[in-house]
């Protein structure tokens, strides 16, 4: 099934703009530093939500229809036409360089390598989780999407000379009954009860990590990494920046 860039975009005011929220505040827990590189930022989600956390940020895509959106609805945000693998940018230009929902669409070595070209400190992915649970879904769902696994992602991370610091599944069904930007939304537009979703969500999630059964049911992974001398160093990314709120 596919859907309009405009009804795409609509989905941002229901329920998957609550899950688009915290899947942005998950990630900026994660950053080191306060310069900022979104790679394949589409409409630009990401790069607006750090841009008020008081980030120095900058997004960067090739495709020009989610660029016009992304120019609509963030006009405030950096967001540029530019090929994420011949960046024009020098050496450590940024601390952090993070691909959400990104790199199953891009060659991974190739992205990576020019990612820690640009990284001065790490990379952080936030990609879908294609277990066999997940593909099923998918499949009943009839949705057909680009795919590359947590092992895949990590194994190109460590051959790019990466470490990897952290790595966790996350979300059970809140992303689904969301219906993202092209599946059927399954939850109302009513505020206490996505509150209530999401934090029934968190649980499900929380207790399917104690059990070690998140990477099977999971829907998105989230993998922080680290460039060497980070890593030997102990670097801690609280002492840059500080933690962060989720805005309203």
């Amino acid at each position: 099934m596919e859907f309009s860039q405009e009804v795409m975009v609509s989905r941002l005011k229901g329920f998957y703009g609550d899950v688009a929220r915290r899947q942005n505040f998950w990630i900026a827990s994660e950053i080191a530093g306060k310069k900022v590189l979104d790679v394949g930022c589409g409409y630009g989600l990401l790069v607006d939500f750090l841009r008020r956390q008081d980030y120095d940020v900058t997004g960067v895509d090739l495709d020009e229809d989610s660029l016009t959106h992304a120019a609509r609805l963030f006009p405030k945000s950096t967001i540029l036409h530019l090929d994420g693998y011949d960046l024009p940018y020098a050496d450590e230009s940024f601390d952090t360089v993070i691909f959400r929902e990104s790199i199953h669409h891009m060659d991974r070595e190739k992205a990576f390598r020019e990612a820690a070209r640009l990284a001065k400190y790490r990379i952080i992915v936030f990609d879908p989780n294609p277990s066999p649970w997940i593909k099923f879904c998918r499949k009943l769902a009839k949705h057909v999407d680009e795919e590359t696994s947590f092992k895949e992602v990590t194994e190109a991370l460590k051959q790019t000379g990466l470490s990897i610091k952290r790595a966790e599944f996350l979300e059970t069904f809140a992303f689904p009954a969301s219906g993202g930007f092209v599946g059927t939304p399954l939850i109302p537009n009513w505020a206490w009860f996505k509150k209530m979703i999401l934090g029934l969500d968190a649980i499900v999630t929380r207790g399917l990590q104690l059990a070690h059964l998140d990477r099977l049911f999971c829907w998105r992974f989230l993998i922080t990494a680290d460039k060497t001398k980070t890593a030997k160093s102990g670097y801690s990314p609280s002492f840059l920046h500080p933690s962060h709120s989720v805005p309203a």
